[in-house]
């Protein structure tokens, strides 16, 4: 399946759900036959082109308002900082030179 006519179908499916009634990534990529991690690329491609999908620990949703848009990026920014962190201390384990697991 081709990557415009995935991102047709999740921009479908997700019209139908709002940020009281999601859908579980997991349910969402089954429904469409995909793996989890490309219905991610798919979500992230449909972002970057405007398409406002909420998303939580919940589910994904069609974000209706700024305050839903907000709650999403907020989540996203949490993900960032903790991703920035892990970064930093394999940064710091390299320059370090700790590449030992046993090594204190």
């Amino acid at each position: 399946m081709d990557l415009t006519h995935l991102k047709q179908q999740v921009k479908h499916i997700i019209k139908d759900y709002d940020i009281n009634n999601r859908i579980k990534g997991k349910d969402l990529s089954k429904r469409l036959g995909i793996a989890e991690v490309t219905l991610r690329e798919v979500v992230n491609e449909l972002r970057n082109e405007e398409f406002p999908i909420g998303s939580d620990s919940e589910g994904y949703f069609h974000a209706k308002s700024e305050t839903e848009l907000q709650h999403t990026i907020a989540q996203m920014l949490s993900r960032v900082s903790k991703m920035v962190k892990a970064v930093n201390g394999l940064q710091r384990c390299y320059k370090s030179k700790k590449l030992n697991l046993f090594e204190a």
